[in-house]
């Protein structure tokens, strides 16, 4: 039986998404050019970008909730290029990414951020405050490395178990876990090879016309993963087993010390890059920029850095530098790890792949149901 109300128009929809950024939905004339024009749709893909627009501008905010197309779209900008209307269909769905982003998030701390300035500054502010704080109280200098660490891991899975996972299990819930028809569980496991290709791969962006940022992307993308590996599992693992060491206030250098010193300098040039992009505005998708379109890069960056010349410094045996850089890299470490990556655009690196798994499992999904009808009108 149909839910109550669940058709039901929402008049305030688009004032809410536009508090999310720019959504220019009076210009669509609804003529499907969006669609036509786009590399990333196909006759067996039911992802059009307009249709998410009419949702919006109908206020269907169920249907717009369940919809993955916002995540389909990866702002190649051919839409925006071809309109006759000068609609940018593709910052329309780069809005509702972020809206879509609010609403998975059960802690509504996204919603307060990407709305206010103020409330996303101030949390940056009063995390990076106290850890200055507690350093200078408790740390420094012993054991301030192996603190970071320590740190580093625990945030890691402190924001994977009590806000990627129930946010990711809402995304389910809202997109396939009430769908008709229901996807029967092995589908979920056949498709998993879509997921891990598209997570590994970052294959949609690939087909986009300017295939450079598809490099950049995948290098910032892959130079994270390292990262998180090398200086995050590696080094709390050494830390734990050997309490009170770190391989970094070692002197000299060592395969492993180089392997994340390099991993760090691509990363920070690959990120610096994507800063220089926005700056300059060449592409459709670096045309509009909300302020944590800007926040994610530079901060990234500015991160990175540090760390680079903290590991060299302390490699190199100046290790009062080494320590003095590594207070500000913590500084800044803190609210990166519990504002900037829970709730703003790194949850984006795993909503797209997520994405295209469960749009392959309902597009299976709904192939199986077509099958079976037409099957039983040919014996009826």
């Amino acid at each position: 039986m149909m839910r109550k109300h669940e058709n039901w128009a929402d008049p305030g929809l688009l004032d809410e998404v536009r508090n999310y950024g720019k959504f220019d939905a009076n210009a669509c004339l609804n003529c499907g050019g969006c669609t036509i024009v786009c590399k990333l749709t196909s006759d067996s893909n039911t992802f059009s970008p307009r249709r998410d627009i009419q949702y919006v501008r109908a206020g269907l905010k169920d249907k717009l909730r369940g919809s993955l197309g916002p995540w389909l779209c990866y702002y190649c900008g051919d839409c925006a290029t071809s309109c006759p209307r000068q609609t940018e269909t593709g910052e329309s769905m780069m809005t509702l990414r972020r809206y879509l982003t609010a609403l998975y998030d059960w802690t509504g701390l996204s919603a307060k951020f990407y709305k206010s300035k103020v409330w996303e500054i101030g949390a940056l502010a009063t995390i990076g405050l106290a850890m200055l704080a507690s350093i200078i109280l408790y740390l420094y200098p012993h054991r301030l490395l192996e603190f970071g660490s320590l740190f580093s891991l625990s945030a890691v899975f402190a924001v994977s178990l009590v806000v990627f996972i129930p946010n990711i299990l809402r995304m389910f819930w809202f997109t396939l876990g009430r769908s008709n028809p229901r996807p029967p569980f092995w589908l979920y496991l056949t498709e998993l090879r879509t997921l891990v290709l598209h997570a590994l791969s970052q294959l949609q962006l690939r087909k986009c016309k300017e295939k450079a940022f598809w490099f950049k992307h995948l290098f910032v993308v892959y130079g994270y993963g390292l990262t998180l590996i090398l200086v995050i599992l590696v080094e709390s693992f050494k830390t734990y087993i050997r309490p009170g060491y770190h391989p970094f206030e070692q002197p000299g250098i060592d395969p492993y010390k180089l392997a994340v010193i390099v991993v760090l300098a691509v990363l920070f040039v690959f990120t610096a890059i994507l800063v220089v992009d926005r700056v300059k505005k060449q592409e459709a998708m670096h045309k509009f920029s909300e302020f944590s379109d800007w926040l994610f890069p530079i901060w990234l960056s500015t991160l990175v850095f540090m760390l680079f010349l903290a590991y060299v410094s302390l490699s190199l045996g100046v290790k009062e530098v080494g320590y003095g850089i590594y207070v500000i890299f913590l500084v800044l470490l803190s609210p990166w790890a519990l504002i900037i990556v829970p709730f703003g655009k790194t949850p984006h690196l795993l909503y797209r792949p997520l994405a295209v798994y469960f749009h392959a499992v309902k597009e299976k999904a709904t192939q199986m149901e077509l099958g079976k009808e037409g099957k039983t009108s040919l014996e009826g």
